[in-house]
């Protein structure tokens, strides 16, 4: 029976999680121009197909993740998609123009475009489509640019999709002129299968690209679920699910491949396919592989792809010695940079292919040197992966090589280290090896542990034990299972007896577990100063259980800057700081989860993975999300992640009758679970649920909420509890609701959005006057109202105090006025450390970095300790100097005073124009940070505030030249001229004014020195 009964077609956008038509019903055939047929061109411009100016039909499913992110896009001035063939760019792209408000012009790139010429062209009649009326006759990117400042009336979205068939050619460096160039209200995204040749870091490091990458658009566990349930309607069963996810990582083609290769097909057929999916040459893959991947490379890349994929793990000197050459590493890293399914690794220079390709490239491998030969390479490639440590991937080589007697000699010599590794070279060894190898059932125990499956992963480890017996790894096998033993069981015995060393490994693990029962709060403060960093981390997971965010988050966030923090350990910790921020009110917290979440898939730990995700929902991602990774929990069997992310669903979710399902479902699961603490939470949080929709049964479980609460030592879960009950009594300002408050207050914990419509008010007034961010309602920024002056000389004020600049070392008030230049936003580490130490090694960088942080901390919140910086904050590798709702900052207001500027005037508001322009010009006292001096990270916003100064001054002068204001004209020329005094076009202006004033001596004395600028130019003026 073949593998597929549809032909895949050669656009990738066809097969990515949607489906895409390019034909849209109801448009009539001449706007379609159906079998080839051309758009109408732009006067004097070549006409190109319509399909290519016209926005495909997309039928996608919606992913909060990627929405959220989508979201930003109107932030930044250009938004680039990069990630390869199949992996669902155009469909993202399509979905999110389909929705855009405002004018969208859609360009599909073509190698035919290369000539700058024809690129303009094209763009011209794309965006002459979506804006009509914008001045036509592209010749340069001059003329585009001009045309767009004019002839744009409002935000307009212009994508190109495509992007990678103008790679290194005169139209892309064209393209890039055009962005640097083009107007604010013109926002850019664009789709690429490699890096464009552009200086990326420049529009990075001025906070204007946002970049969505292969792993942003691989679908998680839970998403692939939510894709094959509520979109194909194909639910599958969860160890199905599961090994689709992990065969294809989530690619969305391999997923729409497997989609309509089974539809309809009864299982015993599904599971043959997805079987199938494991091994080299699947025909399910191998065709849209060999048609949109394979077949557009060179030959002799073909070669070196192929001559590799039997390396599981790819370095420069292993892919030089299997092939006998000397410049891998270089091909590595072009491999990369241009997103050819090419995954780098935590060490330097290491790289692997993505899984489908690497099977499609087996069997590749297999049809052009037989199968006796391709043993044979694997079989040396099995001996180099040993010599250079690789075990996983020896172990992988040598079962494909079906030497079965090297693969006992690896696994009796470096079992350890081969359990130490990841898992996905399983579906290799023959069942029997990993039924009674006890390194292969250690290995298997870590497997489905990382995965959630606990139950499973404790009986494996038993397993590895019995199979050891009295060997070294028994004892390994003993001590990871204890700590796990307590949390598959709903009633922990306390130890009585000496502790063995596998209870010693497991006391911090019991610690935590025991905080899930009573008295969190004393937990955290007995462990709070212990040196041993997982004791810490409990002491913080301890105190985010007793409802004290602000201790968890003060003992997380130095845990995770901690060097002796590793692992498991270290990916809690941050995923612990944001939650704790979150809980506090801080949105910052979003960057700390982000981070925790990547380290967790980096590391394979999908349980923690999941219950990050769910996080998000704290600092405003969409509670969706955290419904489905709650039922992706559930479908793994792993109840206390279904539990918390049930209890994070109900805590965020804007669906107040779901709300009460979502929090009965985990205080149900926690009490199963045996965890009274955290079911004390989820049940103050229902019967806050229940008063909002004024439910018959609220008082009842607002009681039985406080009791709990009350027995378990949570204070702050009581204020829940105690607030239901004044709402359900009438009291909503009485005595009780004021001390629940309190409590509350007492603890630092702001409440759900939804419990507090006073919250709500008084946040959603805070939010209108916010200087950089939005406020998501319910969540209150941190304190710290900053009044800053970055526009000459800088002036900085914090909660009404002046900060002593003076008494800061100079790299302390470099960094200060880096961080400052641009306010809100995120700026990453190694973006500061390449700007003050760009000679020094990583590591020292990185030591300076952290102690130039630490010195401004004190500066400018003197007195608070570790942890609790409200001004200066760490968001996972970047920092950023936070400016809170009601701060002034003169930068700020100058941007949004010339975006307003630039608005009016394409709207045609000249008056409204105007008026911005004045508050521009009033605002700009002189150079961005002018006492910074010639610093290269300056140059480029420094050098674009001061144009658009003297913009604002010729603006005015014009204007007021046109009224006859001439008085006004000439001072607000004199005081462009100040700005810049090599700006023609003011001299001009003033010459004029004074001569049309009959003002001889005065136009004398411009011409004069107008003239002189002109000699220090080196030009001669025009007569």
């Amino acid at each position: 029976m073949s593998e597929m009964s549809h032909q895949p077609p050669d656009d990738a956008t066809h097969w990515v999680a949607a489906e895409v038509s390019s034909v849209e019903p109801g448009i009539p055939d001449t706007a379609r121009a159906p079998g080839g047929s051309t758009a109408a061109p732009a006067a004097g411009g070549p006409p190109v197909p319509a399909g290519r100016l016209r926005i495909p039909r997309s039928r996608a499913l919606p992913i909060a993740r990627l929405d959220a992110m989508l979201d930003t896009v109107w932030d930044h001035r250009l938004t680039l998609v990069i990630a390869p063939a199949g992996a669902g760019k155009s469909t993202l792209l399509a979905r999110f123009a389909s929705a855009a408000p405002g004018p969208v012009a859609w360009y599909r790139a073509d190698g035919w475009d290369r000539d700058p010429v024809r690129m303009l062209r094209h763009m011209e009649q794309a965006l002459h489509a979506a804006v009509p009326g914008i001045r036509g006759g592209w010749e340069t990117v001059e003329d585009a640019v001009t045309a767009l400042d004019d002839g744009l009336q409002g935000r307009t979205l212009l994508v190109i999709d495509d992007l990678h068939t103008l790679e290194s050619t005169d139209a892309e460096r064209a393209l890039e002129r055009f962005i640097e160039l083009s107007p604010s209200m013109l926002t850019i995204v664009a789709a690429s299968r490699v890096w464009p040749d552009m200086n990326v870091p420049r529009f990075k490091v001025s906070g204007e690209l946002l970049e969505i990458g292969v792993d942003d658009l691989r679908f998680r566990s839970w998403e692939v679920e939510q894709l094959y349930r509520d979109f194909y309607g194909q639910p599958l069963p969860p160890e199905e699910l599961a090994a689709l996810t992990r065969r294809t990582e989530g690619w969305a083609a391999g997923l729409q491949l497997f989609h309509l290769a089974t539809q309809g097909k009864p299982p015993m057929e599904r599971r043959r396919l997805l079987d199938r999916l494991a091994r080299p040459a699947s025909r399910l893959t191998g065709e849209y592989l060999s048609r949109n991947v394979i077949a557009d490379l060179p030959g002799e890349l073909r070669q070196f792809l192929v001559g590799t994929c039997v390396l599981g793990r790819l370095t420069g000197p292993l892919c030089d010695r299997i092939l006998g050459r000397s410049d891998s590493a270089a091909v590595l890293r072009d491999l990369e940079a241009r997103c050819l399914f090419t995954l780098p690794l935590a060490e330097p220079g290491a790289y692997r292919y993505h899984e489908v390709f690497r099977l499609h490239l087996l069997g590749v491998l297999v049809d052009s040197v037989g199968e006796e030969e391709s043993r044979r390479r694997h079989l040396r490639a099995g001996a180099l992966l040993s010599e250079a440590g690789a075990v996983p991937e020896a172990l992988d080589a040598l079962c494909r090589a079906e030497s079965w007697t090297a693969v006992a000699n690896l696994l009796g010599r470096d079992g350890s280290a081969l359990a130490d590794g990841a898992a996905a070279w399983m579906s290799a060894v023959p069942p029997t090896m990993l039924r009674n190898d006890p390194w292969l059932i250690l290995a298997r125990a870590r497997s489905l542990r990382a995965q959630g499956h606990f139950r499973a992963s404790v009986d494996a480890y038993g397993d590895a034990e019995t199979a050891f017996g009295d060997a070294d790894g028994a004892g390994t096998a003993g001590q990871e299972r204890a700590p796990m033993l307590p949390w598959l069981d709903p009633d922990p015995p306390r130890p009585t007896t000496p502790a063995t060393a596998g209870e010693r490994a497991a006391s911090p693990s019991s610690a935590l577990r025991a905080a899930t029962i009573r008295d969190p709060g004393p937990i955290a403060l007995r462990l709070a100063e212990r040196t041993d960093p997982t004791e810490r981390l409990v002491a913080g997971l301890s105190a985010l259980l007793a409802g004290d965010p602000a201790r968890a988050q003060g003992i997380l966030a130095a845990l995770a800057e901690a060097p002796d923090a590793a692992g498991l350990v270290s990916v809690a910790a941050e995923l612990g700081t944001g939650v704790a921020r979150a809980l506090r009110g801080d949105l910052g917290g979003a960057a700390d989860i982000e981070v925790g979440i990547a380290a967790a898939a980096g590391m394979g730990i999908e349980w923690l993975e999941r219950i990050g995700r769910a996080c998000l929902t704290l600092v405003g991602a969409d509670a969706r999300e955290a419904r489905l990774v709650a039922g992706a929990a559930a479908a793994s069997a792993d109840a206390w992640g279904a539990a918390l992310t049930a209890s994070l669903a109900g805590w965020s979710t804007e669906d107040a009758h779901a709300r009460p399902e979502l929090l009965t479902a985990a205080a149900t699961g926690f009490r199963r679970l045996g965890a009274p603490v955290l079911e004390a939470w989820a049940r103050a949080l229902l019967a806050l649920s229940l008063g909002r929709i004024d439910h018959p049964e609220t008082e009842q479980a607002a009681l039985a909420a406080d009791a709990l609460a009350r027995t378990t030592g949570v204070l702050p879960a009581r204020g829940l509890a105690q607030l239901a009950l004044a709402w359900v009594r009438d009291e909503p300002t009485g005595e009780l609701a004021a001390a629940a408050r309190s409590t509350l207050a007492d603890a630092g914990l702001v409440t759900p959005a939804w419990a507090d419509a006073d919250a709500v008010d008084r946040v959603a007034a805070g939010a209108g006057q916010a200087a950089s961010i939005d406020v998501p309602p319910g969540l209150t920024q941190p304190a710290g109202l900053v009044e800053a002056r970055c526009l000459g000389p800088l002036e900085l004020i914090i909660d009404g105090q002046p900060v002593d600049l003076a008494a800061a070392r100079p790299r302390v008030r470099s960094l200060l006025r880096l961080l400052l230049s641009q306010p809100g936003v995120h700026v990453h580490a190694e973006v500061i450390a390449e700007a003050f130490w760009p000679d020094a090694q990583p590591d020292v960088g990185a030591r300076n970095l952290h102690a130039a942080v630490a010195a401004l901390r004190r500066l400018v919140e003197p007195g608070v300790a570790r942890g609790r910086f409200q001004v200066v904050v760490r968001d996972g590798a970047a920092y950023r100097f936070v400016i809170a709702p009601g701060s002034r900052v003169d930068l700020v207001q100058f941007d949004r005073a010339v975006d307003r500027a630039r608005g009016a005037r394409a709207a045609g508001d000249e008056v409204g124009s105007e008026a911005a322009w004045r508050e521009a010009l009033a605002v700009y006292r002189g150079e961005l940070m002018a006492v910074e001096g010639p610093a290269s990270w300056l140059e480029e916003p420094r050098e674009r505030r001061r144009l658009q100064a003297v913009e604002a001054a010729e603006a005015i002068a014009n204007a007021c030249y046109a009224r006859g204001e001439l008085d006004d004209a000439a001072r607000t020329c004199t005081e462009g001229l100040r700005i810049d005094r090599y700006h023609d076009p003011l001299w001009r202006l003033l010459i004029s004014v004074r001569e049309r004033a009959g003002d001889p001596g005065a136009a004398r004395r411009a011409r004069q020195g107008y003239d002189k600028v002109l000699v220090e130019l080196g030009v001669t003026a025009d007569t």
